[in-house]
Parts: C-alpha cells; sequence; structure tokens
C-alpha cells in the first residue's frame, strides 16, 4: 500500500512541476514578447524565396538589398565556394 502512495506521490509531483513550467514558460513568453524592439523599417519590397524538402525549410534572402547589407556582418569568406556573394 506504501509503495502505491509513493507513486502517486511521484506522478502527483511530476504534473505539478509540468503545470509549473507550462505557467511559467507562458508567463514568459507574454512578458518578453511585449518588449518593444524600436521602429521597424517598412520601405520598399524585398523578394525572398522558400525551399521545402517536407523536413527542412530555408528562407532564402538576398545578400544585399536597399534595406540592408548581410556583408557586413557575414565575411564573404564563410562561404568561398559561392560566387555569387562577389
Amino acid at each position: 500500500m506504501k509503495l502505491i502512495w509513493l507513486f502517486l506521490a511521484i506522478v502527483h509531483l511530476m504534473v505539478d512541476m509540468i503545470f509549473a513550467f507550462l505557467v511559467i514558460y507562458l508567463h514568459i513568453f507574454s512578458f518578453v514578447g511585449a518588449i518593444p524592439i524600436g521602429e521597424i523599417k517598412k520601405e520598399g519590397e524585398v523578394e525572398i524565396f522558400i525551399l521545402s524538402n517536407g523536413v527542412h525549410t530555408d528562407f532564402c534572402l538576398p545578400t544585399v538589398s536597399g534595406n540592408f547589407d548581410w556583408k557586413t556582418i557575414i565575411p564573404i569568406s564563410d562561404f568561398p565556394t559561392n560566387k555569387e556573394f562577389y
């Protein structure tokens, strides 16, 4: 009989911990999502492509657009075989 009560106590503790995790996670998600990030530029259009193989999805973005130049952050030397960066 003690073994059953111990098992039930462990299950109850696990359910409480999962519930507490979900409550904390949702509160953090709510508060972090409400933090303002500043003004977002909405000038012009940028053409993007989405590639998918059913498991993995790639967002293909231009390296240089009117809004942003990724070559200032990601060095061209990181992609030695891709000549389209040049």
